[in-house]
């Protein structure tokens, strides 16, 4: 999925000329109508969701310090990050919840643990402190399912967010990814991972 349709076209035809199967949806995670409309389509066209990667997410913080933050880029900060997972998670949990089966994993970062919280970027650790809360809040939602929720540390990597200069390749983290989200039933639900390993919230 992509903000840009064209984008999400694009790899997805990448995908299918190396031999796999994909398809590309428009979806904007802090527009309602657009998650509901991604929702059904997804519904319409595969009838259930086996798994869900919660990695949108913007680093705009102009300031150092919560004491200098602005509000209003807090707020934007958290709209993405926090509540743009919020929102596709509560449109997509219940084709789950009919299957008894799902994974969903969110991309969020060691910034929001309040076990070494810092100062700076604000508006990004408080919004991955959010989002880490979530992933404990939908685990629980789901306890006694086959569904698993949990979070994880990607590292920093070369992405249009991190830069040329990361010493992660975007492969790397996907593979961490995929670990979580392909991990059989009965393994653990509402963690936080950093290289596979449990790290503290």
């Amino acid at each position: 999925t992509s903000r840009d349709l064209d984008l999400s076209s694009a790899v997805a035809e990448e995908i299918q000329a190396a031999g796999g199967l994909a398809s590309s949806y428009q979806l904007d995670v802090i527009d309602d109508a657009s998650v509901a409309t991604f929702a059904a389509a997804l519904e319409r066209d595969l009838g259930r969701a086996d798994v869900l990667v919660n990695n949108a997410g913007v680093s705009i913080d102009t300031t150092d310090t919560p004491s200098e933050a602005d509000l209003d880029i807090v707020k934007q900060c958290l709209e993405t990050n926090l509540f743009g997972a919020w929102r596709i998670c509560k449109a997509v949990l219940p084709l789950m919840v009919r299957a008894n089966y799902g994974r969903i994993v969110n991309v969020s970062s060691k910034m929001g643990q309040l076990e070494r919280m810092g100062h700076n970027s604000p508006a990004y650790r408080v919004s991955k402190t959010g989002l880490n809360a979530l992933t404990c809040m939908f685990a629980a939602e789901v306890e006694g399912l086959a569904i698993q929720v949990n979070s994880l540390e990607p590292g920093w990597m070369r992405t249009q967010m991190g830069g040329p200069e990361a010493p992660r390749s975007p492969e790397q983290g996907a593979e961490e990814v995929v670990w979580l989200a392909t991990r059989p039933n009965g393994a653990p639900s509402g963690c936080f991972y950093f290289d596979r390993r449990l790290i503290p919230w």
